[in-house]
């Protein structure tokens, strides 16, 4: 949560993927490396299959506080009620 923020999560067919903002290039390696385990963990917690991939977008070095900032308005997160609306 501190290298990261989630971005939307979108749907193609039964496949779901979150964005995820990241601020340099090591974070985006910390994320892949530990993708699979996110992923079961969100699942754990939204429902089955609710996350099937995470798609990680650097974010061009901006501080991971100010990463969310730079996310265009539609695609802001509107809280966990949103994401869980969107994993359904």
């Amino acid at each position: 949560a501190e290298i990261s923020r989630p971005g939307r999560l979108s749907a193609t067919g039964a496949s779901r993927t979150l964005e995820v903002f990241v601020p340099d290039g090591a974070a985006a390696q910390l994320i892949q490396m530990r993708s699979a385990d996110l992923i079961a963990r969100l699942n754990e917690f939204l429902g089955p299959r609710a996350v099937s991939r995470i798609s990680i977008l650097q974010s061009g070095g901006q501080t991971s506080t100010s990463v969310a900032d730079g996310v265009r308005k539609s695609q802001k997160p509107q809280g966990l009620a949103g994401f869980r609306r969107g994993a359904s």
